[in-house]
């Protein structure tokens, strides 16, 4: 194996068939590891924080007057739980940010390392700041846990993806956003007031996704490398080629590893204010809880159908369904909500689109713009790419954060029409610009898309790479080896699961926690909050979360390349730990400001999740598996989502004495993931291509692959790109080519479109949604756990749908149905008062949502980008995506009381719009991406808006 020229047996051609890849159980143990780990961990911190919000404020208030001194106003108090609940997205942002440059530095295996560290020290955080009441603590948790989801959705598809051969590749993608998902719901249950979510014990709610990191981290040193970040980042050839043998099953002298090798050359020569919504629609505070929690389930439910849903179904279609009927959903949700006061059952009409705006949301737009960067971008603007994208996410979420209160106020339920209007904007530039990378490695995607917005292509020319997509899958099939396996889950459930858990925790405890930030300061700074103070200061609690997710995002490429993308999911995890320590410690430190810290943190950590975990994951995954494990993330923040709901739940951790410990729960998460973290495997792409290490990516392949696949084409290809493209493209490189400008619109439309479509504003507000809809408080709360198992049920068919159809297909569905929903839901919202049936609309609603937005838009922009960017500008390019997206999140986070304010329910009618035009996007510009190399999408969106794509 040590030589490279072409009478070596690695470059040897024979007559006989290749061998197929195996899902070796190296490769299976490497991706539900990985996921387990960092994907549910980052879900479950974005779910733990909302049921025990009530309970954390109360302790905050009182943190602050015994430890300060201060009588926090409600307006002060409004303030200081904004600033936990938003610090985990700053964090994530940061994560984001520095995912990519941790993955390239310091491998695929050492970002997921690194983003154990970051969420054990949030576990720290989050259960020790309520013992030691200290707020800061607690806010230092958040940002902890931020940064490691942050970095985890930054470098887990990557390393997935990376671990996979191209075949398996569809079927390991949604690991990460299927492990968010999961880790949301396991969230919104434990969560549960009789759970973790009382006022005793939320601060074990908030660390308790430790058990999660301790399983996914418990067989570590099995977890093998990135053979690509082997081969062509570290130019250690002969452990890439060995890390292939033990992922795919192949012989040291077989002709298929031979041919992933050449492969290998060749690329180298080229949720929080739901609680809310539920309740101005008519239900009880119970009740709209538990519906929050429903919707959180339905998100996860269909985020489970993820992995199926990338490996069967193309990129394109999933991402045009996903937009389109989010747009629907969304404006249906905004009429509703508006007029909700005219019809009784208007309220249960808003309830239905938001439960069918999250479910088509998770079939393309959940999950997609968490990896699609991974498969746009090949490896040395990958990073870069990649993390522009997941700054934009961020940027995105906290806008929305921060913006939608106050739009809300304003405009009320025609705040979400701007959604709808942005899922409609999503659907034509998926339909006008984005190619089909499904089954397609990254440097036949790249050309695709080449020209920029003048990138075009014909109808003939999709048929032939249809043809060839199914050519190639028929002749590749990677197993799922235990190492991809363990992964690419454990890295989804310690970090995407976390990510989603916090995104989700901090609504059902919201009044506890706003009450304890008013006790805290009253009594520690002798500081008495007005109620506009405590808005102001709940609104900085929620959205800094988001403000960490825009840091972490632009840190994300950085850390994927500098640290590998093990390394940027080993640093999201540190982030993720450390923030859970802060939500832990600061009722106990009766510290307003370590819980604003701690928000901080996670959401540092979860920028870093949502660049470097589709990116992980892609490039861990064969073809034929990239769909399956490029929604893991996505999954993982549904997962999350709804295990947030459920810890916050008031028999659980939701309660005034126990909210803490749900903000911190998700660490219970994390230990298992982290604990094995030396076993999980470093994406052979980054080894390959960055380090050049292209023996230990040859071996890591090997590993992924499983000993029977052939491993000469993924080599080639490889190879090829480490000859022309050795270093990793900075994200500055990626902005002024211009052959990235529609790969960089369409990654950080679907990114940040995934949150302006209204899923994180519904999740934020469910249980008052479905308390104004007439429901009662228990049975809101048990709704909204069911949102949430249906969405994670739902993302559960996404390796499914993305391997069995196309990413054009899912992504139209999923916008047009997510904006058809959120429109009724806003309707049915909107005069849910006028007839007790309206209430009934909405649930439906609001479930067919979920279950919409799971077909695409929950999964697809999290790995996506994956199948856009070849490898030197994807973690750039993700990072830049992660960005956008926790923006996005971060503005609808915050503004989202403001505009509901405002707009009333109508302000769904804006994310109904937002899915509308996502449908657009999509139609007019998402080439298809499923079973296609990247560099021959890439060739389609070369030429920009100008580009034909179909």
């Amino acid at each position: 194996m040590a030589k490279t020229n072409q009478d070596t047996p690695l470059m040897a051609k024979q007559a006989k068939p290749l061998a197929q890849p195996q899902w070796t159980w190296r490769l299976k143990l490497t991706g539900f590891g990985t996921t387990l780990a960092t994907a549910l961990p980052g879900g479950y911190c974005v779910g733990v924080v909302n049921s025990p919000a009530v309970h954390m404020r109360a302790w905050c208030l009182a943190c602050m007057k015994s430890q300060h001194g201060l009588d926090l106003s409600a307006g002060t108090l409004e303030l200081l739980w904004s600033s936990v609940v938003s610090i985990y997205l700053v964090g994530g942002a940061l994560g984001s940010l520095m995912g990519a440059s941790i993955a390239n530095k310091c491998g695929r295996r050492g970002a997921f390392y690194i983003n154990g560290l970051l969420l054990a020290l949030g576990v720290v955080c989050f259960s020790s700041c309520r013992a030691l009441e200290s707020v800061p603590l607690l806010l230092l948790g958040r940002l902890l846990t931020g940064l490691a989801t942050g970095l985890t959705i930054a470098f887990l598809t990557l390393y997935h993806t990376e671990l996979t051969a191209l075949p398996q590749r569809s079927s390991i993608a949604p690991l990460c956003g299927m492990g968010l998902t999961a880790g949301v719901v396991v969230a919104q249950i434990f969560r549960l007031q009789s759970i973790f979510g009382g006022e005793q014990h939320w601060h074990i709610a908030l660390s308790f996704y430790g058990v999660f990191m301790l399983l996914g981290f418990a067989p570590f040193r099995i977890y093998p490398e990135s053979p690509k970040w082997l081969f062509i980042v570290k130019a250690r050839k002969l452990q890439a080629a060995q890390s292939l043998q033990l992922l795919r099953g192949y012989a040291a002298d077989s002709e298929a590893l031979n041919a992933e090798l050449q492969a290998l050359e060749q690329e180298a020569s080229i949720f929080y204010y739901s609680v809310s919504i539920f309740r101005q629609a008519g239900l009880s505070a119970q009740a709209a809880e538990w519906a929050k929690l429903g919707a959180g389930s339905v998100n996860l439910a269909v985020s489970l159908l993820g992995p199926m849903l990338m490996a069967r179904v193309n990129r394109r279609p999933l991402m045009l369904v996903s937009c389109g009927f989010c747009a629907l959903f969304l404006f249906l949700f905004a009429m509703l909500l508006h007029f909700i006061d005219s019809c009784s059952w208007f309220a249960l009409g808003c309830i239905a689109c938001i439960f069918l705006y999250i479910f088509f949301f998770q079939l393309g737009l959940g999950p997609l713009p968490f990896f699609i960067g991974a498969e746009l971008f090949e490896l040395s603007p990958r990073p870069a790419a990649m993390s522009l994208g997941s700054v934009v996410y961020w940027l995105c979420n906290l806008l929305i954060g921060m913006a939608f209160p106050a739009l809300q106020q304003a405009w009320g339920a025609l705040v979400f029409l701007p959604f709808s209007i942005n899922c409609v904007l999503l659907f034509l530039l998926t339909q006008r610009y984005l190619p089909e990378t499904r089954g397609c490695e990254p440097a036949d995607v790249a050309p695709l898309v080449a020209a920029g917005f003048k990138s075009k292509r014909s109808r003939q020319a999709q048929l032939d790479m249809e043809q060839l997509m199914e050519q190639k899958q028929v002749e590749q099939r990677a197993k799922w080896t235990r190492l991809l396996v363990w992964s690419t889950l454990g890295s989804t459930i310690g970090a995407a699961v976390p990510c989603g858990y916090c995104m989700g925790v901090i609504n059902s405890p919201a009044a506890h926690m706003r009450a304890w930030c008013v006790d805290t300061l009253a009594s520690k700074y002798n500081f008495q909050l007005t109620p506009t103070g405590l808005d102001t200061l709940w609104a900085l609690i929620v959205s800094i979360y988001l403000i960490g997710g825009v840091l972490g995002s632009a840190c994300a490429g950085w850390a994927t390349n500098r640290l590998g993308r093990r390394g940027c999911f080993l640093l999201s995890g540190l982030l993720l730990l450390l923030a859970a320590l802060g939500f832990v410690s600061c009722r106990w430190l009766q510290s307003v400001e370590l819980l604003l810290l701690s928000r901080l943190v996670v959401g540092l950590g979860g920028g870093l999740v949502t660049t470097g975990l589709p990116i992980y994951h892609s490039e861990l995954a064969a073809l034929n598996q990239r769909g399956t494990l490029a929604v893991g993330c996505a999954v993982g923040f549904s997962i999350g989502i709804l295990l947030a709901q459920l810890m916050t739940l008031q028999t659980l951790l939701g309660s005034s004495e126990l909210w803490h410990y749900a903000l911190s729960f998700y660490v219970f998460f994390m230990a298992p993931c982290y604990a094995p973290f030396v076993c999980y495997a470093e994406s052979p792409k980054w080894l390959f291509i960055v380090k050049q290490r292209r023996q230990s990516a040859l071996q890591l392949l090997q590993r992924l692959r499983g000993s029977q696949f052939d491993l000469q084409q993924e080599l080639r290809s490889m190879e090829l790109e480490a000859s022309s493209k050795s270093n990793a493209r900075s994200l500055w490189q990626v902005l002024k080519d211009e052959r990235m400008l529609l790969p960089l619109v369409l990654l950080c439309a679907y990114q940040g479109g995934q949150q302006l479509t209204g899923c994180s504003s519904i999740f934020y507000y469910s249980v008052s949604i479905f308390s104004a809809s007439g429901i009662s408080t228990r049975t809101a709360e048990w709704l909204n756990i069911a949102a949430g198992a249906v969405n994670l049920f739902t993302s559960l068919l996404n390796p499914l749908l993305m391997s069995k159809f196309n990413r054009r297909t899912l992504m139209l569905s999923s916008s047009a149905g997510a904006s058809l929903f959120m429109f009724s839901f806003a309707w049915f919202v909107a005069y849910s008062h006028l007839h007790p049936w309206l209430s009934l609309g909405t649930i439906a609603s609001m479930f067919l949502f979920l279950i919409t937005f799971q077909l695409a838009l929950g999964a697809m922009p999290s790995f996506i980008g994956a199948e856009l960017f070849e490898v030197p500008s994807r973690s750039a390019a993700l990072a830049l995506g992660n960005q956008v997206g926790w923006g996005c999140n971060f503005l609808v986070g915050f503004l989202f009381p403001v505009l509901h304010s405002l707009l009333g329910y109508w302000i769904f009618l804006l994310f109904s719009c937002f899915s509308a035009l996502l449908f657009l996007l999509t139609r007019y510009y998402l080439p298809e991406t499923r079973g296609r190399e990247v560099s021959q999408v890439a060739a389609l969106v070369s030429q920009g808006f100008r580009s034909k794509v179909i």
